[in-house]
């Protein structure tokens, strides 16, 4: 403290940003418990209420499955983040040349510059396709995979666990 504040210099109001840090650090403590804890909390207090619903080997098949799906779709998954960061990159540049030449139309129209614009224009266009083009291709092999593993399987679990459920309280006489 006394280093920070009366040799080094970088800091002007340390007492202010020590006390802000602090507010900072107590704000994200207290609010893990909203972000971790209370998800962890309910998770397991799901899974209590479900195992005590069915029979063991019931919630035992529906959580490995949840796991199982769960790392598959994990390790399938196309890396959307990169292709929309990349989309929004190259959307920034197409719009960013497009404002170049309406603001510059009267020099490039005068010193005949025409050709070289619209291959500038042209080359960041067919870029954006076809990054858009890939993200289309991603979402064509991905999505049925995505809809069996997150509809289709479960609804035929769930299908399968009420069976047993019934097949287990219930006899063919009752």
């Amino acid at each position: 403290y006394y280093k920070l504040k009366n040799v080094d210099g970088r800091i002007d109001d340390l007492d202010t940003r020590l006390v802000d840090d602090a507010n900072e650090f107590s704000e994200t403590l207290s609010g893990m418990s909203d972000r971790l804890c209370w998800p962890i909390l309910s998770g397991l207090w799901y899974a209590s209420r479900v195992t005590s619903a069915v029979s063991r080997n019931s919630a035992i098949l529906m959580w490995s499955y949840m796991a199982g799906a769960g790392i598959v779709l994990k390790f399938v998954m196309p890396n959307y983040k990169a292709i929309v960061a990349e989309i929004s990159d190259l959307e920034g540049k197409y719009k960013r040349v497009h404002n170049n030449v309406r603001a510059a139309a009267e020099s490039i129209a005068f010193f005949g510059g025409g050709s070289r614009e619209r291959k500038v224009v042209r080359g960041r266009l067919e870029s954006l396709i076809d990054v858009h083009v890939r993200k289309a291709w991603l979402d064509v092999w991905f999505g049925p995979l995505r809809h069996i593993l997150l509809h289709v399987a479960p609804d035929k679990l769930q299908d399968t666990i009420k069976f047993n459920h019934l097949a287990e309280k219930y006899r063919d006489e009752e």
